[in-house]
């Protein structure tokens, strides 16, 4: 984990004990989307490269 992911973290404990629930629930909810959106960029670029390593053949 690099520095500015490690700030975010400490930031996010010292605000989480302050938030509502529906607030907890609307970061949960980002955090979520962040992972889902990664994953997807991820499975892109696997079949990118797969699809590159095709055309070489």
């Amino acid at each position: 984990m690099n520095e500015n992911e490690q700030k975010i973290l400490r930031t996010i404990s010292i605000l989480l004990p302050k938030m509502s629930e529906s607030e907890k629930m609307y970061l949960l909810g980002q955090a979520e989307g962040m992972a889902l959106m990664k994953k997807r960029q991820q499975a892109e670029k696997e079949m990118e490269e797969g699809t590159r390593e095709l055309q070489e053949v």
